[in-house]
């Protein structure tokens, strides 16, 4: 798939679930839900490094920052596998069709 066919949605209400956040985590948040490393079922090995280089900063300000937004919305984390579950992923971005389902069975698996 191109670069140019993926893309996210961000919905109007999740301005208001950020605003609780700082500038920067409020990034941190859109990056980890619509950046380039995402996939389609918000689930996915999230490198630090490629982060950094994509928005600036350090890792650890990075991660402190993801940590954040995730104990904010309630998303799993985990630093030493490097793997972001978004765990309100599928009530936002439900399956547009059975054949998208196929599509996602055959996404590389997280080992």
């Amino acid at each position: 798939m191109s670069d140019a066919a993926r893309y996210r949605r961000i919905y109007a209400n999740d301005w208001y679930a950020m605003r609780a956040l700082s500038d920067s985590c409020r990034l941190v948040r859109l990056y980890a839900s619509a950046g380039p490393q995402t996939t389609s079922v918000g689930c996915y090995r999230l490198s630090t490094a490629v982060a950094i280089e994509d928005l600036g900063g350090t890792a650890e300000l990075f991660e402190e920052r993801l940590q954040a937004v995730c104990d904010h919305f309630g998303w799993a984390w985990d630093p030493i596998a490097r793997v972001l579950w978004i765990t309100d992923w599928f009530e936002h971005n439900p399956p547009a069709n059975p054949n998208v389902v196929q599509a996602w069975a055959k996404l590389p698996k997280c080992s």
